[in-house]
């Protein structure tokens, strides 16, 4: 009769040097996971911040050059400081259009559908208000209707600061829980 020994070893005098490795593997496979995640999230937060950044200081000099058209038409400065303003301003407002698709698209895809949807349907009619003020205080004929819309632009300008600083806030508050 053959004696069965109940401590019989799977990889006999190897074992523990066999689990010691695999015990290794599984712990590298394991923390290389963990650093893929993490580093994936890291990535991700820095285009989110690029995306906010970029999106930001468009939108800021966006309003910053309005208002200095606005103000120059206040102070009644002369046509060439005039026509420079206006020329700076478009500047912004093409590349804010040539990168609009690409804004919104990385608006949504790291903030989400509610900040893609403020942005589309509140910020920017707002700014289309206001270049469209702008351009009325330009083309006005007699001072008066030229003063009304200014006053308009500046009131509504105020606003949209107002509005712009919140969504400014809070997409800072998403990017830092990120």
């Amino acid at each position: 009769m053959t004696e069965h020994r109940a401590d019989r070893k799977l990889f006999g005098r190897f074992e523990p040097l066999v689990l010691l490795v695999l015990g290794f593997l599984l712990l590298a496979i394991i923390g290389a996971g963990i650093a893929q995640r993490y580093q994936t999230r890291s990535a991700d937060r820095a285009v989110a911040e690029k995306v906010f950044t970029e999106m930001a200081d468009l939108l800021d000099s966006r309003l910053y050059r309005m208002r200095r058209i606005a103000s120059g038409y206040t102070a009644k400065v002369d046509a060439d400081e005039m026509n420079r303003r206006w020329l700076s301003y478009y500047d912004v407002l093409d590349r804010w259009n040539g990168s609009l698709n690409g804004h919104l698209a990385l608006l949504q895809r790291y903030f989400g559908e509610r900040w893609l949807i403020q942005l589309a349907t509140d910020l920017q009619p707002r700014f289309s208000d206001l270049n469209d003020l702008l351009e009325k205080a330009k083309a006005a004929q007699v001072d008066k209707e030229r003063q009304d819309a200014l006053a308009a632009f500046r009131q509504n300008a105020d606003v949209l600061n107002d509005k712009f600083y919140n969504f400014d806030l809070e997409l800072l508050q998403i990017l830092s829980k990120m």
